[in-house]
Parts: structure tokens; C-alpha cells; sequence
């Protein structure tokens, strides 16, 4: 401890503008009933996130009275929420010179200061605060926090002690000493002030992190050490340091695959900033060494690859790109440094190849460059000059344009000329050219090698030069289809498939699997009893549920990464996985097959004559299924009766508040006549991202399964799909004899947020709480309502 100066305590103790209701001066006498009562609406609604009424709120203050202090304050707190710093400073200014001696105006004037890159002012700032109120926590933090960034860490170490001993927050104030001993490399005295912060979590979650722990196989005391500190500071919401600590670990021991795995978890959540990191190396190395392992969900790592390039960063260059000539633009690419580095990065090439994007940005580049290399090809005598600068990046095309099942806009041009393209390859094939390969890449771009029947047969027949660098390509594309053909044969069916609704969702999935995926998690097994209770916290799964050799099953099973996922990760488990379509089935089970799984079968069924099964289950998962039956509650009673009493069951269901631009999007298909074929579904596309962005149905770009022929077909061109509200799941889980356990939720705080707004729900499991959440914040479960339940015992 740095100072011996007697501090009392203070409420204000976390490093932001905290609540503004705290911030209203109470010796306010001078103000009338009618000024209090704007002011005290302005922080309710601020509370509430409602900035706009927040906004009019303080406006109409201002606007009583001119030159008020504490709405001056309150409306720059608001400004600097925003994101305009240059009001905020203005505004914070103004009360100050009224109330000068106010060390909570000084504090957040230091933020506004801060969020504006001016550090010095910000440091003044919080020290003028500080001399004002030793007792107050606030700018003791901040500043903290500022020394933090300047790396100035046994400086910021200093202000977080002083800053403890005031706090009431005491958690949240270690979690910050811990990261600053993080980076100042000080392992030992991070995990200290780690742990103590975890002493404040609910005890039974302590006691799952601890289980999980004992399963982490690391090289070294130091690589657990860091790992168990990440997994604190995930807790805390602090997905910077928790990522920082997984690639620390790594670093230490490439084999950690635990470590591998909640890096992934991390950066699908919230990216790890490289961008003037000095740790943007690591990150990048760790990146690319997760696209490396097939023991890992790619698809977790796309924002994280997106950041790594800086795409936002290249749009000038992109935008100047497409607007290029077809004559002019090869020269151009050829010129354009920023564009040839993101080509060029390996990890980048990495995610094309292993996991479809969902970046509008970059499928306008990959677009255009598509087309710019095709027609060049198509007219050179010889494309070998582009194989060196152009040849990775042209079969990695060729990978992710099947991974999208071909979702990029072709204009006629390249339709027209893909038979002239075609007849190119053919015979630098059968002339064994050197660029056999990249016009057998090329075609790939446009549609499956398996489409192109000669030249498929001259591959599979060996009739070309050496394939080595496709070999990979061949196999997606050529080898993997023929296969699945004659799995198909073999995939057992329970009943022959009656109903007319399921008939029809069969034939979407029949023509469209659903998803396409190149790996998933595949890391060590654990005890169904955790995982669960690790996805309902702080709710906790009953000790009578029988969850030890688990029987399972997957109702509605796509392409098998689901009930892949499950058996790997369900210790010793057994799997019966279902779905209608017999193409998805034959995916899923090769899939299985790769990766030598003998604890899964697959089996072709309705869930509505699963009713016929003689067995029971301990642990039942049907997500993303019984809303497109026609009706779901038949579907859901079924699966209620084959599991067992205080057996788990997992369900997920679309929200009517979060699909409402969904909804518009399926109105716009049927006024346009958009057919759900390939052409169909792209020019539907094309129709959306060329709409107005206050236009609701242009946000379903935000969704991923925009990027994918399959996936935006199953999210707005579905033939069956109900939507559903809270209150409706509530009624009937009480019919249904099904106990509501909690909420699966992915996105970020949200409930840590929930358990802020409803205190006296300590499990997070009222779903009449959760209807009032939902519907402040609509897009809460924008993926799905994705929820546990435990069949009561009778």
C-alpha cells in the first residue's frame, strides 16, 4: 500500500460513468419541482439505456435553465456514452465552472478527456478528482486504468490498492490488480488477486471451475496457472485479458487444447484488438494455429481473421477496386499493396479454406477478385505469371465459394463464359500444363467439381498432372459427394417419413444439407453435469438428474456437427442422432467417420413417430427443429415422453421479438417472387444489401446464415416456420411437466445485465423477468431462445 491517508468509503467504484443517477447533486434546493422532476425522468430513462428520452430529458432542463450543473453533467455523461467526447468536454466544462469542487464532474470530465486521446488531460482530470475526495474510489480506477494503457503498470498497481481498500466493489477492483500483474509478467501475484476476486462468485460455480481445472492436461504448473486466471477474468467480463492469459498459456505449451478451445470461445464473443498491440503477433500466430487444428470450430475464429486484416481499414481500396474495369483491373490489384497483404495473409487464406465468411466487405472484394482472375485466365494464353502471386489465393476461392454453396453474386458474363473456361481447362489438362491446376481451382470458384462430369473424371482418373496442391480441394469437392452417395445406402430409417410438412422441410434439407462445416470442438470429455451447469449459470443442475453415461439423443441432427459435438465432449456417452433428410445424415456421417467416432448412430426418422422408440434418455437436445414442424408443441410432447424423470432436455426456438426483420424478409421474398433456388437466393441477396440501412430487412445481413446458400435459405426462405414469445414457453412448460433451468445465452453480459436489473432472481430462471428483458433489449436472442429443462420426477 502506496499511501497511509485516512479514505472513507465510497460507492462509486467501477472505472466508467456508472449510473447516473448517482451523479445528481441532492443539495440541489434551488431547483423547482418541475426542473427536479425532468431531471429525475432523464436518469430513469438513462438507466434504461433510453438515451434519446434521456436526451430530451436534459434538453428541456437546459433549456428551463440555462447553464444548470447537474444536467450539464448528466448530458455529457450521455454525449460521451455515444461515442462524441468533443460535447461531452464542453458540457462537463460548464458544470464544472458552477461547481468546481465537484469530484465526480472532474472524473468524468478525465473519460470524456480519455475517450478523446488526450491523456494528459484525462490524468489531470482524475487527479484534481482525487485531491477533492480521497475517499472516492472512481477516478482512483480510471486513472489506474489510463496507466494501464500507457504500460505504466507498477504505477497503475499503486492506484488499483488505493482504490481497494475504498471500494465496495472489491471483486472487480481485483480482477484489474490482476491484470496489471498479468502484464507486468508477475504470474504469481496475479493468480493471488485472481483468486480472491473469484472468492465473491456463487460457491457451486467455484466448485465447477475447480472439476474443470482437474480435466485441463497442460505441460507445466505456469500453463494451468494461466489458464485458471483466463477463466476468472471470463467471468468478470473481461474478455481481453482472459484471451490474453489462453495465448500466454499457449505460448508456453502448444499442445494445451484447452487453451486453444476458450481462446476460440473468447474470440467469437469479442475480438482480441491487434491493432497497436504488442501482443498482435501472438495473437495472430495463435489464430493461425487454431485454423491449423481440425480439433477446433473454425467458424469462431471469423471475426477474429476479419480484425486481423483490418478490412475496415481497406475499404478506399476495395471500393476503387470494384468500380475497375475488367481491363484495368488485374494492373490494378497488381499495385495495390494494402490489397496484396490481405491476399497474402496466411491466416486469412486459412479461414477461406476452412469456414464460410460473414463479412460483407470482404465478399465484395473476393467477388470482384473472382471475376478479375477468371477473365484474366480465361484470356491469357498462359496464366503462369499469377500462380506465385495469385495462386493460393485462387484455390482458397475455390474452397470458401463451395463452403458458401456458391452464395456470391455471378453476373451474366461469368455465366456465359464458365463453358469457355471450362474447354480452357480440359485441355491444359490433357496437354499437362502446369496451370492445370489453377483452371481446375478456378472452375471450383463457380460450382462443385463434381458439376464438371469430364473433368471430373479425368481428376478421379489421375489423368493430370501432379494434383497435390488441390488434393485437399478434390477431396470437398470430388471424393466427399461420392462417398455420401453410397453411405446414404446404408443409413438405417425408422419409418418410412409420412407427414406432408415434414415431407416438404425433407426436401429443402435434401437439396440444401444444412450446414456445411469443416471441423468442430473436439476437446477433452467432461461430465454432462458440468457442461450444463457451465451453460445455466448461476443456475445449477439437480443432484437427483442421472447424467453419468448418459444415453442421448438428437432430435434433428443436420449435418452431424451437433450430435458430433456431443459425444465428443458427453464422457462416456452414447448417441442416437435424427434428422428427415437423408443427405444431411450421409454428411454427418462421414463426418463421424473421419474422425473414427463409435459412440454415435445416426438414423433417419420423424420426430413425431419417435413416440415408437423403445427406450428412454437421459439427456435429450433438439435445437433449431420443432419450430419447423407444423405443430411444435406435438413435436416437443413427444420428446418429453422419452425422457427420462430428472433427465435434461435442451431446446431451441425462434423469438418473435428478435426475428421481426426476418418476418419482413419473408414478406419481401413473396411480394418479389423470389424462388429458394441458388439464383434465387442470390439475387435476393443482392436486392437486400442495395436497400436503404434504416430499412429493417437490411439488417438481416447481421445475421450469419446470410452468408451461406443453405443457411439463408433455412432463416428467410423456409417452407414452415413459428415463431414464439416467453410467456408462450411458460405456459407451456406447465403443461409439459418440463422444469425451466436457464437460459444458454452467447452473448457477452447479457446476464450479468439480467442479474443486475432482477437481483432477487439469484438463478436467472424467471421467465417472466426474462420477458421484460427481452423486450428492452429485443435482440437478446437474436440466434435462438436456446434453454435447459429437467423433466420433474413423478
Amino acid at each position: 500500500m502506496t499511501t497511509k491517508t485516512k479514505r472513507k468509503s465510497s460507492k462509486k467504484t467501477k472505472p466508467s460513468f456508472g449510473s447516473a443517477k448517482k451523479t445528481i447533486d441532492s443539495t440541489q434546493q434551488e431547483d423547482s419541482p418541475a426542473i427536479k422532476a425532468l431531471l429525475e425522468s432523464g436518469v430513469a430513462f438513462h438507466n434504461k439505456g433510453n438515451m434519446q428520452q434521456a436526451l430530451d430529458s436534459y434538453k428541456s432542463v437546459l433549456a428551463m435553465a440555462p447553464g444548470h450543473p447537474d444536467a450539464n453533467h448528466l448530458l455529457g455523461i450521455l454525449m460521451n456514452q455515444t461515442g462524441d467526447s468533443k460535447s461531452a468536454i464542453l458540457l462537463i466544462r460548464k458544470a464544472i465552472e458552477k461547481k468546481p469542487t465537484a469530484a465526480k464532474f472532474h472524473n468524468n470530465l478525465g473519460l470524456a478527456y480519455k475517450l478523446d486521446r488526450r491523456t494528459m488531460e484525462a490524468a489531470s482530470s482524475f487527479r484534481k478528482a482525487i485531491n477533492l475526495d480521497l475517499a472516492y474510489a472512481g477516478p482512483y480506477l480510471n486513472l489506474a486504468q489510463l496507466l494501464t494503457e500507457e504500460k505504466k503498470y507498477t504505477d497503475a498497481i499503486k492506484q488499483y490498492e488505493i482504490a481497494l481498500e475504498l471500494a465496495t466493489d472489491k471483486s472487480g477492483v481485483l480482477t484489474k490488480l490482476s491484470s496489471s500483474y498479468l502484464e507486468q509478467g508477475n504470474i504469481p501475484k496475479a493468480l493471488e488477486n485472481a483468486e480472491n476476486a473469484s472468492s465473491y462468485l456463487l460457491p457451486h460455480f467455484m466448485e465447477i471451475l475447480h472439476r474443470e481445472m482437474d480435466s485441463v492436461i497442460a505441460a507445466s504448473d505456469e500453463v494451468k496457472t494461466l489458464f485458471k486466471i483466463g477463466i476468472i477474468f471470463q467471468l468478470f467480463s473481461m474478455p481481453y485479458y482472459a484471451g490474453l492469459c489462453m495465448i500466454k498459456a499457449i505460448a508456453l505449451d502448444p499442445n494445451c487444447a484447452a487453451a486453444y478451445g476458450q481462446f476460440t470461445s473468447i474470440a467469437s464473443a469479442k475480438i482480441m484488438p491487434t491493432k497497436n498491440n504488442i501482443h498482435a503477433a501472438l495473437i495472430e500466430k495463435t489464430t493461425s494455429d487454431i485454423l491449423a487444428r481440425n480439433d477446433m470450430k473454425h467458424d469462431t475464429m471469423r471475426d477474429q481473421v476479419i480484425s486481423i486484416i483490418d478490412i475496415e481499414g481497406a475499404k478506399a481500396d476495395i471500393d476503387a477496386f470494384t468500380i475497375t474495369s475488367d481491363e484495368n483491373a488485374l494492373s490494378f490489384i497488381q499495385e495495390n499493396q494494402r490489397l496484396l497483404e490481405i491476399f497474402s495473409t496466411h491466416c486469412f487464406l486459412q479461414l477461406l479454406k476452412s469456414s464460410s465468411i460473414n463479412n460483407l466487405l470482404v465478399e465484395k472484394l473476393l467477388t470482384k477478385i473472382r471475376r478479375c482472375l477468371f477473365f484474366a485466365m480465361l484470356h491469357q494464353d498462359s496464366p503462369s505469371q499469377l500462380t506465385d502471386q495469385f495462386g493460393p489465393l485462387i484455390i482458397s476461392l475455390a474452397y470458401q465459394n463451395f463452403l458458401n454453396e456458391y452464395v456470391f453474386f455471378i453476373d451474366q458474363d461469368e455465366l456465359f463464359s464458365i463453358d469457355a473456361f471450362e474447354e480452357k481447362a480440359k485441355n491444359n489438362i490433357s496437354d499437362n500444363t502446369s496451370d492445370a491446376i489453377l483452371y481446375v481451382a478456378m472452375l471450383a470458384c463457380y460450382r462443385s467439381l463434381e458439376y464438371y462430369p469430364t473433368i471430373s473424371e479425368m481428376i478421379s482418373n489421375r489423368q493430370t498432372p501432379s494434383m497435390s496442391d488441390i488434393e485437399g480441394l478434390i477431396t470437398l469437392q470430388i471424393t466427399n459427394p461420392k462417398k455420401e452417395k453410397e453411405i446414404a445406402k446404408s443409413i438405417k430409417q425408422f419409418k418410412v417419413i409420412e407427414n406432408i410438412t415434414s415431407k416438404l422441410v425433407r426436401q429443402q434439407y435434401e437439396e440444401n444439407p444444412y450446414p456445411r462445416w469443416a471441423s468442430t470442438f473436439r476437446l477433452p470429455p467432461k461430465s454432462p453435469r458440468i457442461i450444463i451447469a457451465k451453460g445455466i449459470y448461476p443456475n445449477l443442475p439437480d443432484d437427483s438428474s442421472t447424467l453419468e453415461n448418459p444415453r442421448v439423443l438428437i432430435a434433428g441432427c443436420g449435418t452431424g456437427q451437433h450430435p458430433i459435438s456431443c459425444a465428443v465432449s458427453y464422457a462416456n456417452s452414447s448417441v442416437l442422432a435424427v434428422d428427415l433428410s437423408l443427405a444431411s445424415l450421409s454428411y454427418a456421417q462421414r463426418k463421424a467417420d473421419e474422425l473414427n467416432l463409435n459412440n454415435i448412430e445416426f438414423m433417419q426418422a420423424d420426430i413425431l413417430d419417435l413416440g415408437g422408440l423403445n427406450e428412454q434418455f437421459d439427456i435429450i437436445e433438439s435445437s433449431g427443429v420443432l419450430h419447423h414442424m407444423k405443430e411444435p408443441i406435438a413435436g416437443w410432447k413427444v420428446l418429453e415422453k422419452l425422457l427420462k424423470p430428472n433427465g435434461m432436455m435442451k431446446i431451441g426456438l425462434y423469438s418473435e421479438l428478435a426475428r421481426a426483420n426476418v418476418v419482413a424478409s419473408r414478406n419481401i421474398i413473396a411480394e418479389q417472387h423470389y424462388p429458394s433456388t441458388p439464383e434465387g437466393i442470390r439475387e435476393c441477396r443482392e436486392y437486400i444489401k442495395g436497400l436503404d440501412d434504416n430499412n429493417i430487412v437490411k439488417s438481416v445481413i447481421q445475421w450469419n446464415d446470410f452468408f451461406s446458400t443453405s443457411m439463408i435459405r433455412d432463416l428467410i426462405f423456409h417452407s414452415m416456420e413459428h415463431r414464439i414469445t416467453l410467456p408462450q414457453i411458460d405456459k407451456i412448460l406447465s403443461e409439459l411437466n418440463l422444469e425451466f433451468m436457464g437460459f444458454c445465452v452467447f452473448n457477452g453480459d447479457c446476464k450479468s445485465r439480467y442479474l443486475e436489473q432482477f437481483p432477487d432472481d439469484k438463478t436467472a430462471t424467471s421467465l417472466t423477468n426474462w420477458h421484460t428483458f427481452e423486450t428492452q433489449f429485443p435482440n437478446t436472442f437474436k440466434g435462438m431462445y436456446q434453454f435447459w429443462l429437467r423433466k420433474k420426477a413423478p
